[in-house]
Protein backbone atom coordinates (compact mmCIF):
# COMPACT_ATOMS: atom_id res chain seq x y z
CA UNK A 1 0.00 0.00 0.00
CA UNK A 2 1.11 3.26 -0.86
CA UNK A 3 1.01 6.88 1.40
CA UNK A 4 -2.74 7.59 -0.45
CA UNK A 5 -4.35 4.33 0.79
CA UNK A 6 -2.80 4.81 4.13
CA UNK A 7 -4.57 8.37 4.25
CA UNK A 8 -7.90 7.07 2.85
CA UNK A 9 -7.70 4.18 5.67
CA UNK A 10 -6.84 6.76 8.31
CA UNK A 11 -10.09 8.94 6.61
CA UNK A 12 -11.80 5.88 7.67
CA UNK A 13 -11.37 5.47 11.17
CA UNK A 14 -10.00 8.65 12.61
CA UNK A 15 -13.82 9.78 13.49
CA UNK A 16 -13.69 6.32 15.55
CA UNK A 17 -10.59 6.50 17.00
CA UNK A 18 -10.44 9.98 18.42
CA UNK A 19 -14.06 9.30 20.06
CA UNK A 20 -12.18 6.87 21.87
CA UNK A 21 -9.61 8.84 23.02
CA UNK A 22 -11.71 11.47 23.90
CA UNK A 23 -13.78 9.52 25.94
CA UNK A 24 -10.66 7.88 27.70
CA UNK A 25 -9.50 11.13 28.69
CA UNK A 26 -13.00 12.02 29.91
CA UNK A 27 -13.14 9.41 32.26
CA UNK A 28 -9.31 9.64 33.44
CA UNK A 29 -9.99 13.15 34.48
CA UNK A 30 -12.68 12.03 37.23
CA UNK A 31 -9.94 9.39 37.97
CA UNK A 32 -6.91 11.46 38.96
CA UNK A 33 -8.92 13.97 41.16
CA UNK A 34 -10.51 10.67 42.95
CA UNK A 35 -7.03 9.31 43.00
CA UNK A 36 -5.53 12.67 44.47
CA UNK A 37 -8.33 13.22 46.70
CA UNK A 38 -7.50 9.00 48.46
CA UNK A 39 -3.89 10.07 48.69
CA UNK A 40 -4.89 12.72 51.02
CA UNK A 41 -7.17 10.36 52.65
CA UNK A 42 -3.84 7.84 53.08
CA UNK A 43 -1.05 10.27 53.75
CA UNK A 44 -3.35 11.24 56.95
CA UNK A 45 -3.97 7.92 57.99
CA UNK A 46 -0.19 7.02 57.63
CA UNK A 47 -0.67 4.30 55.22
CA UNK A 48 1.50 1.60 54.70
CA UNK A 49 4.44 1.49 52.37
CA UNK A 50 2.99 -1.47 50.36
CA UNK A 51 -0.63 0.05 50.25
CA UNK A 52 1.25 3.20 49.12
CA UNK A 53 3.44 1.87 46.48
CA UNK A 54 0.64 0.38 44.91
CA UNK A 55 -1.52 3.73 45.20
CA UNK A 56 1.19 5.43 43.48
CA UNK A 57 1.60 3.24 40.71
CA UNK A 58 -2.18 3.27 39.95
CA UNK A 59 -2.10 7.16 39.93
CA UNK A 60 0.90 7.10 37.71
CA UNK A 61 -0.86 4.69 35.59
CA UNK A 62 -3.79 6.57 35.23
CA UNK A 63 -2.56 9.93 35.00
CA UNK A 64 -0.19 8.80 32.19
CA UNK A 65 -3.13 6.97 30.36
CA UNK A 66 -4.89 10.77 30.35
CA UNK A 67 -1.68 12.36 29.35
CA UNK A 68 -1.07 9.74 26.23
CA UNK A 69 -5.09 9.80 25.92
CA UNK A 70 -5.41 13.89 25.33
CA UNK A 71 -2.37 14.02 23.50
CA UNK A 72 -3.67 11.81 20.55
CA UNK A 73 -7.07 13.00 20.22
CA UNK A 74 -5.98 16.37 20.05
CA UNK A 75 -2.81 15.52 17.37
CA UNK A 76 -5.62 13.00 14.99
CA UNK A 77 -6.16 15.64 12.31
CA UNK A 78 -9.70 15.50 11.19
CA UNK A 79 -11.14 13.41 7.95
CA UNK A 80 -10.97 17.15 6.08
CA UNK A 81 -7.90 17.48 6.62
CA UNK A 82 -6.61 13.94 5.93
CA UNK A 83 -8.80 14.61 2.12
CA UNK A 84 -7.08 17.84 2.07
CA UNK A 85 -3.47 15.99 2.68
CA UNK A 86 -4.61 13.22 0.36
CA UNK A 87 -5.75 16.01 -2.55
CA UNK A 88 -2.18 17.92 -1.96
CA UNK A 89 -0.43 14.26 -2.48
CA UNK A 90 -2.33 13.30 -5.69
CA UNK A 91 -1.70 16.82 -7.08
CA UNK A 92 1.83 16.60 -6.62
CA UNK A 93 2.30 13.63 -8.49
CA UNK A 94 0.04 14.94 -10.96
CA UNK A 95 2.37 18.05 -11.66
CA UNK A 96 5.74 15.97 -11.20
CA UNK A 97 4.50 13.45 -14.50
CA UNK A 98 6.27 13.55 -17.46
CA UNK A 99 2.60 13.91 -19.98
CA UNK A 100 1.73 16.93 -17.79
CA UNK A 101 5.78 18.35 -17.77
CA UNK A 102 5.39 17.91 -21.79
CA UNK A 103 2.32 19.70 -22.02
CA UNK A 104 3.41 22.94 -19.98
CA UNK A 105 6.60 23.41 -21.11
CA UNK A 106 5.74 24.54 -24.39
CA UNK A 107 3.06 26.57 -22.91
CA UNK A 108 5.67 28.46 -20.92
CA UNK A 109 7.65 28.85 -23.98
CA UNK A 110 4.68 30.16 -25.85
CA UNK A 111 3.37 32.56 -22.62
CA UNK A 112 7.34 34.17 -22.53
CA UNK A 113 7.03 34.52 -25.98
CA UNK A 114 3.87 36.47 -25.93
CA UNK A 115 5.10 38.89 -22.84
CA UNK A 116 7.90 38.84 -24.67
CA UNK A 117 5.85 40.54 -27.57
CA UNK A 118 3.30 42.37 -25.37
CA UNK A 119 6.06 44.32 -23.66
CA UNK A 120 7.49 45.55 -26.98
CA UNK A 121 3.89 46.78 -28.33
CA UNK A 122 3.80 48.66 -24.58
CA UNK A 123 6.80 50.14 -25.09
CA UNK A 124 6.41 51.39 -28.61
CA UNK A 125 3.30 52.52 -27.55
CA UNK A 126 4.68 54.95 -24.61
CA UNK A 127 7.44 56.41 -26.93
CA UNK A 128 4.75 56.84 -29.17
CA UNK A 129 2.57 58.65 -27.09
CA UNK A 130 5.46 60.73 -25.88
CA UNK A 131 6.21 62.38 -29.07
Amino acid sequence: MNNLSWLIYLMGVTGDVKWIFKACTVVCIPSVIIWVSALFCMADEGASSKNWATWRKCGYFILSLAFVSFLIASLLPSRQTLILIAGSQIGEKFVQSETVQGMVNPGVDLLKTWIETETKHLKSDLISKGK
